[in-house]
Formats: structure tokens, C-alpha cells, sequence
């Protein structure tokens, strides 16, 4: 083989390789960019109180509470579920949960501490709309 044969051989198989290698990150970027913006809707059923749960009588209490449940539409396409505990007080706590969580376990002790308490579903999370969560919309609650 001549030196100009083995030189292209050569650099066709690091154009493979980073090729490859681009593939390769980008479909593992793809998965992360999925688990980490996406969620998935839990059914009802699945949201089942198990007595094994540490917040078992939180949740029981905030299940059978007697709430008021609000929809604030943002645009046609995105709406916002929001859920009010009203304590005829002044003073009102807003709860936002954290990724894949609600706040119904926290309810109950600021209702106890004599507040209000507002409770949204974040964008793609409970029963608000939308495919993904993001930063455009971190402060809603504020608005």
C-alpha cells in the first residue's frame, strides 16, 4: 500500500470514530435532556396512600380537607392548577413543590400554624398542562 493510501484509510477512520462518538453523545444527552425536562402524568390510582408512607397522616388529612381548586390559564395552550386552603387569615404561605413532588404533605402544618395556603401545580407537573418544565416560567406563582 502506498503512504497516500494508508493517510486516507487513516483519516476515514477518525471521521468514523468522531462520527460515532457524536452519535453517542447526542443520544445520551437526549435521554438526560428527557429525564431531567420531562414528566410523566401519573394516573389517579397510582397516587394511592399507603400507610408505610412517613407522610401518611399528612396526606390522609389534605385528601379529605375541603379545598378550593382554581385554574389559571396563562395562554390557549398552558394552564395552571392551583389549590387554596383558605384559614380566614391574612396571612397566606405559598408552597412550591419540587421536581416530581407535590406539596400535599406540607399543607397541613401551615394550615395548623393559622395561614392560608396556596398550593400550584408546576408547569407539566399534577394536573397543570405542558409537556416540559423550564426556567421561563419559575416565578408563575409570583405573577
Amino acid at each position: 500500500m502506498t503512504k497516500k493510501k494508508l493517510k486516507n484509510q487513516f483519516t476515514r477512520k477518525i471521521y468514523l470514530h468522531k462520527l460515532f462518538d457524536s452519535v453517542g453523545w447526542l443520544a445520551v444527552s437526549d435521554y438526560f435532556f428527557k429525564y431531567a425536562m420531562t414528566t410523566y402524568k401519573k394516573k389517579p390510582e397510582s397516587k394511592k396512600i399507603s400507610g408505610r408512607d412517613a407522610l401518611y397522616r399528612d396526606k390522609v388529612w389534605f385528601k379529605e380537607f375541603e379545598k378550593q381548586e382554581w385554574i389559571l390559564r396563562v395562554d390557549p395552550n398552558i394552564i395552571y392548577m392551583l389549590t387554596i386552603l383558605d384559614n380566614h387569615s391574612k396571612k397566606t404561605a405559598i408552597l412550591l413543590h419540587g421536581f416530581m413532588s407535590d406539596g400535599d404533605s406540607m399543607a397541613g402544618m401551615f394550615y395548623d400554624l393559622g395561614y392560608n395556603v396556596l398550593l400550584p401545580d408546576a408547569r407539566a407537573h399534577g394536573r397543570s398542562s405542558g409537556e416540559y418544565m423550564g426556567r421561563e416560567r419559575r416565578y408563575f406563582a409570583l405573577d
